[in-house]
């Protein structure tokens, strides 16, 4: 008993890190309407679009990043968002064809999935040409090869949800050594 209250004083920040594995369930059962709290539920209404703002913003709820609707110990692992939004004419040849972008990022402390840390979730919101769509990052630090594939290997399922198809996807980030786990999705 006294190693485990030793342990706790010594990595006390550790002992209240958040198991994120159950949040992404749905990556790997394809069921996006499971009634769990899931990771892309925290980013809910924390980001807007209107023409007239000139693209995508932080809503109020957005700005303030004490992130209350998770549900605890999750809440614990997050910290202040970091939100860019762009503008932008990217094709000379259609000059009234704008594209819009957004990028949310949410450092994590502490947090894991699949028993790996997580470093920071981020979502990218685009709108080009009437269509729209969202990718999911969840971005882990540098991982041993073991454990990259260990990830690389775990079975996601694509799934339909209302007009796109999604499909989760592990990526290594050659210059950084950060691991990639996406979930990407669109819709005309």
């Amino acid at each position: 008993m006294k190693k485990l209250g030793l342990l706790a004083l010594l990595f006390p920040m550790m002992v209240n890190a958040a198991d994120w594995t159950p949040v992404v369930k749905y990556w790997e059962t394809g069921d996006w309407k499971e009634k769990d709290f899931n990771i892309s539920e925290i980013t809910a209404n924390m980001v807007d679009f209107d023409e007239k703002k000139k693209g995508f913003y932080l809503t109020k709820k957005g700005k303030t990043s004490n992130f209350e609707w998770v549900p605890l110990p999750y809440r614990k692992d997050l910290l202040p968002t970091n939100f860019k939004s762009e503008t932008s004419k990217n094709y000379p040849e259609y000059p009234d064809l704008i594209s819009y972008s957004a990028e949310l990022v949410i450092p994590f402390k502490n947090a894991t999935l699949y028993g790996l840390p997580i470093k920071y979730y981020k979502k990218y919101y685009w709108i080009e040409d009437n269509i729209s769509g969202s990718t999911e990052n969840i971005i882990f630090g540098p991982l041993t090869t073991k454990q990259y594939t260990q990830l690389k290997n775990k079975k996601f399922k694509s799934f339909n949800a209302s007009c796109f198809e999604t499909q989760a996807t592990v990526e290594l980030d050659d210059k950084t050594g950060d691991v990639k786990l996406s979930l990407t999705q669109g819709c005309d």
